[in-house]
């Protein structure tokens, strides 16, 4: 809306549209807050996957360590 058409409107209209802003912002702030609050629990969950992961890495890593030193006990060290 214009400057022009704001200085048009009476007291009564501007305190409706005042009002209307308000609840908008109030819906949007709430949005708002939910979706933050989405993204916290998906980075938490992400977290949690990470370490499983690098700890499935790790002992995986290990097993292999242990049958790749093993082998190289059958085969003389070759």
């Amino acid at each position: 809306m214009r400057e022009k058409e704001l200085n048009k409107l009476s007291k009564n209209e501007l305190l409706e549209l005042m009002l209307y802003l308000r609840k908008e912002y109030d819906k949007l702030t709430e949005e708002n807050e939910k979706l933050l609050k989405k993204l916290e629990d998906k980075k938490s969950i992400t977290d949690r996957l990470d370490k499983l992961e690098r700890q499935m890495a790790a002992l995986v890593g290990h097993e292999n360590g242990n049958n790749h030193a093993g082998a190289e006990a059958e085969h003389g060290g070759e």
